[in-house]
């Protein structure tokens, strides 16, 4: 090989040697900052929203999703283990897609986090995210699609997508957003728009595709950045749905700090933590540990639609 030509190869080979080794190094970095981080939430006695609690709720729910057994459990809506303590809504919605394939649309960038792409993503499935704003986690080098828009209206023609889950999100359809977009327009009250943002989920959809949607559930709440929908506001968004199929399931967290199936009338008197969505001014400067080990809602609502 000619000498110059060897001297280029050897710079842009010691070039990547010294990328991969930076590239080790953070990954050995975060590594331990999450391995510390883990410990503190352990040490602190497992309070929510603490310093390695959504590295912790991530590890559990991955093992959930990997859980063949467990996930039977979800996907034949039975009793779940009495020490069931983490999110429900994920697993219930891995569950209902297991044998979904297509274009499916992330309608709230609930799933954008890579132990869940990992586990989404496959050869007959395309995914897109819409979200009000970019989030740093990105995975366009996989094939997933981005659009920042409002689910009031999306800019998508008619029956495009064959599945679209909305999880955690609908009930800040209307409401004070300003902490995701730190934008202060975002800031509105308009309690009744999940609907709009229903139709517009549905009007995407093709015929015989799902919406899985999940919001939580039991006496109403307005607490400025969404609402807690009660069985009127169920109600009201069943009767939109016109033609369509509707199954409806419900999960209540137990005095136990267990999660498990439940009725409706068993979540009515149900209360979201107030504070975890309060401003940060407002917030406590210790999130408060709750007897039943709650993180947010005490009871959901999950509602599997097939469009007509």
């Amino acid at each position: 090989m000619p000498r110059p030509y060897a001297r280029a190869l050897g710079k842009l080979t010691n070039a990547a040697l010294r990328k991969v080794g930076l590239e080790v190094r953070r990954i050995d970095s975060d590594a331990v900052a999450a391995a510390r981080a883990l410990r503190k939430y352990e040490a602190s006695g497992r309070i929510p929203w603490s310093e390695g609690y959504h590295i912790a709720h991530a590890k559990l729910i991955a093992a959930t999703l990997d859980d063949c057994a467990l996930m039977a459990v979800f996907a034949a809506a039975e009793n779940l283990p009495a020490d069931y303590g983490i999110c429900v809504e994920i697993p219930w919605l891995f569950a209902k897609l297991r044998n979904v394939s297509g274009r499916i649309l992330d309608a709230g960038s609930a799933l954008n986090h890579a132990f869940l792409i990992d586990r989404l993503l496959r050869d007959d499935r395309k995914l897109d995210v819409m979200t009000l704003a970019p989030e740093k986690p990105c995975f366009t080098h996989r094939c997933v699609g981005y659009l920042y828009e409002d689910l009031r209206s999306i800019p998508i023609v008619d029956e495009h997508y064959d599945c679209v889950a909305c999880i955690s999100t609908l009930e800040h359809v209307g409401f004070d957003n300003e902490a995701f977009t730190k934008r202060s327009a975002e800031v509105e009250h308009r309690p009744t728009d999940y609907l709009r943002a229903c139709l517009e989920m549905l009007r995407i959809l093709r015929r015989g595709g799902r919406l899985l949607l999940t919001v939580p559930f039991g006496k109403y709440q307005d607490v400025g950045a969404f609402q807690q929908f009660s069985a009127r506001e169920i109600g009201l968004l069943t009767q939109s749905m016109h033609g369509a199929k509707i199954d409806i399931g419900y999960f209540k967290l137990r005095r136990t700090g267990a999660w498990d199936v439940a009725t409706a009338d068993e979540c009515a008197q149900c209360e979201s933590v107030h504070w975890v969505m309060a401003r940060e001014n407002e917030r406590p400067a210790v999130f408060p540990m709750q007897a039943d080990k709650a993180a947010s809602a005490r009871a959901v609502a999950c509602l599997d639609i097939v469009k007509g």
